[in-house]
């Protein structure tokens, strides 16, 4: 009998600690598989940045710091409408802001500003 509430009281505890780790596993890959997505080449200027866009988003969204920040700085090298490089500019001093990069942030800030 005791073997069986216990067994009951862990399966109880366990169930919603799977179901949200499946749920992270299920939301992880396909944000892979759009990143994947992104990866292949476009046809025209406008497929390649909606997928760049995806791309440091997804990044973002994961939390790899590093990559979005790589991708972001390759854009800023790209000949594109001043709005967008304001828009990478903006992202790259939020992503150093979160990691405490305040003072380099301000820069990439102050580029928005300019």
């Amino acid at each position: 009998m005791i073997a069986i509430v216990y067994l009951s009281i862990v399966g109880i505890l366990l169930t919603p600690i799977t179901l949200i780790l499946t749920k992270q596993v299920i939301y992880f890959n396909f944000n892979l598989l759009c990143l994947n997505f992104s990866s292949l080449k476009s046809l025209t200027e406008i497929l390649h940045l909606t997928n760049q866009d995806l791309k440091y988003k997804t990044y973002i969204q994961n939390k790899q710091w590093t990559f979005a920040l790589y991708e972001l700085d390759k854009e800023l090298n790209e000949n594109y409408p001043i709005n967008q490089l304001i828009q990478f500019n903006y992202a790259i001093g939020l992503i150093l802001e979160n990691n405490s990069y305040n003072h380099i942030a301000t820069k990439y800030y102050n580029k928005v500003n300019n």
